[in-house]
């Protein structure tokens, strides 16, 4: 059943697409590379996750972790998923992140051609343009000259955050090319060289988490010294798509996905031409096309969507985006890719493989002596109830390795996900090494914008 209480979006109409808010640089090869920044602050909580907030399944947990170095300034890369351009990112932000231009920024750009505003991205979240320069002035207050964080607030709790969302070849502002997982790793690292950016971390979220794990294995490799983090330090794989071997892929998908994913591997071309007659239905009636979508979601994610709307505002207008852009190509494309060979092996992110691993997966509520169960966090399932659930089969769980600095990976999933199955994401997690795992009952693929705080806390901790 599709919810009924959703509102209409008379403004969302593909007229007033594609827009030019957002910022770009220019590789070697002349390609360009979209994205959007924002700053935030974001105030670290102590032990506040999705599940410590429903229930109190007793777990094993190790001592708690302290927060990252006192007002160090966090870089966060977002990879979206599809549609998924520089407009995706966490509806917190529009109410809390500034967008360029910042004031301290030394190698401002010029506006471009044509743009309506450099600053355009938040206020189409937030309501009125007058509403968001308000907005705007007070955040710029504490935000645009904080690139030294400690200026401007002096609480060690709280950090100041760098967020870029990513645009792949061929979304949004970022030029076409039948780029490869690991090929968009080099187009990052070109970008980190462009912002002059030697850490950061990244989230990774569905048909955007081969992406992120390609970055995660190309730029988080250990670094010479013992002292030094990688490029990429840490990566957040939320409801991602999983390596088509995977076993029990498919299993809980709805018919439409099993037969995207059959298409895919098969019969590229066939895929491609349904992925264009469905980007034609949306934009004759893009409303119409997001609520038949839910029609195949599992029951939390259409009650996220009814309860939350500007999610699916969100979604809408990435959609609108791609698709006035004529970019239904760029999805054939990264669709082909999931059929195929990823190019690298999930074993050998973070140049832990074939080190020795004490301990392995554990069941949440139980304990255990070995040194893994000391890294298990605490995470509950939703059942509502204190005490131990009946409802998890599987739960959090990290295998303890403490050689090598290489990044750090930790897989969020929804059990009740069914575009990316929960099977995709136990596979992710169960072949990375020293990879820890959040699989939280009676949730969807919209368990992104629930743990958003909780995945900016894990980042933000030593």
């Amino acid at each position: 059943m599709v919810p009924t209480l959703l509102p209409e979006y008379d403004e969302l109409i593909p007229s007033h697409y594609p827009r030019l808010q957002g910022d770009v640089v220019t590789l070697a090869d002349d390609r360009v590379f979209g994205f959007q920044e924002y700053r935030f602050w974001h105030e670290i909580k102590n032990s506040d996750t999705l599940s410590d907030k429903t229930s109190s399944q007793e777990a094993t947990a190790g001592p708690a972790t302290e927060p990252a170095k006192e007002n160090e300034e966090l870089v966060v890369f977002v990879i979206p998923g599809l549609p998924g351009s520089r407009f995706f990112h966490h509806p917190d932000l529009c109410s809390k992140a500034a967008t360029p231009p910042f004031e301290d920024d030394e190698d401002q750009p010029p506006k471009r051609e044509g743009s309506h505003s450099r600053t355009g991205s938040a206020h189409l979240l937030s309501g009125s343009s007058s509403q968001h320069s308000r907005s705007r002035t007070s955040l710029h207050a504490g935000i645009s000259h904080s690139r030294n964080a400690s200026a401007s607030n002096s609480d060690s709790n709280k950090r100041l955050v760098r967020l870029f969302v990513l645009e792949r070849p061929g979304i949004g502002l970022s030029t076409f090319a039948q780029r490869r997982f690991l090929d968009f790793a080099d187009d990052v690292r070109e970008f980190c060289r462009h912002k002059s950016i030697t850490r950061a971390s990244l989230i990774a979220y569905s048909a955007g988490g081969p992406f992120g794990l390609a970055v995660a294995h190309a730029l988080g490799q250990p670094s010479a010294s013992p002292t030094e983090s990688p490029l990429i330090f840490k990566a957040a794989i939320i409801s991602s798509t999983a390596p088509h071997t995977a076993p029990g892929l498919y299993k809980n998908m709805p018919f439409k996905f099993k037969l995207a994913w059959f298409l895919a591997k098969f019969a590229p071309g066939l895929l491609a031409r349904l992925a264009n007659m469905e980007a034609k239905k949306t934009l004759k009636d893009p409303l119409k096309a997001s609520r038949d979508a839910l029609s195949d979601a599992c029951p939390a994610d259409r009650e996220y969507f009814e309860k939350h709307p500007e999610v699916e505002r969100m979604f809408l207008e990435s959609t609108l985006e791609m698709y006035t852009r004529g970019q239904v190509a760029t999805e054939c494309w990264e669709y082909s890719l999931w059929g195929k060979d990823w190019g690298f092996r999930l074993e050998e992110i973070g140049g832990r493989e074939g080190k020795e691993e004490i301990g392995g997966s554990e069941k949440a509520g139980s304990k255990s002596g070995s040194r893994a169960a000391s890294k298990i966090d605490v995470r509950s399932v939703l059942s509502g109830k204190s005490g131990k659930s009946k409802e998890s089969k599987d739960s959090r769980s990290a295998s303890r390795v403490d050689d090598g600095n290489g990044v750090k990976v930790k897989v969020w999933h929804g059990e009740q996900d069914g575009g990316t199955t929960i099977a995709m994401g136990k596979y992710i997690a169960s072949h990375i090494p020293g990879c820890e795992s959040s699989f939280v009952a009676n949730k969807g693929h919209y368990l992104y914008f629930e743990v958003w705080n909780e995945v900016l806390d894990w980042i933000a901790r030593a």
